[in-house]
């Protein structure tokens, strides 16, 4: 089984996962971006606190959860990649388009991979990452694949 194939039975899975309603929640995990900043400020690694969230999305899978734009404690990139994970999850899931993803300041200058900042010179690569990423990065400059939100 290839990388698209696995990918593929991931997302199924996410999909066919009924969705539970929000009331329901108990707020152990982050429900929206503000949540996920108040992890964040809170000492939480974003890495944890991220994936925290998707986990909690995939449950609840609801436009509430993309009601506040990406926290502005993050650097200009990261915020523009949460940006453009909304309008793609969004997009993904039949939800309706967070109208602030619209914001030119989630549209960056320069192409942009996150794995940079592990000290990865990513340059050599770019413009096929750019090519392959989804529109909702690709139009941000940002080399990202949706294969990075999968979370089961």
């Amino acid at each position: 089984m290839n990388r698209e194939q696995i990918d593929k039975l991931a997302w199924q899975s996410i999909h066919q996962r009924p969705p539970r309603p929000v009331a329901e929640s108990r707020r152990r995990r982050p429900m929206d971006y503000q949540d996920l900043a108040r992890r964040l400020e809170g000492g939480v690694a974003f890495d944890h606190a991220w994936s925290d969230f998707l986990h909690a999305f995939y449950d609840y899978k609801d436009a509430s959860f993309f009601r506040y734009p990406s926290p502005t404690s993050l650097s200009i990139e990261w915020q523009a990649l949460l940006a453009g994970a909304a309008e793609w999850l969004s997009e993904e899931f039949g939800l309706p388009h967070p109208a602030w993803t619209d914001d030119q300041r989630y549209f960056l200058a320069e192409p942009w991979d996150p794995r940079e900042d592990l000290g990865l010179d990513m340059s050599p690569f770019m413009a096929d990452m750019l090519r392959r990423s989804p529109e909702a990065f690709r139009k941000r400059n940002i080399a990202f694949l949706s294969r990075n939100l999968i979370a089961l």
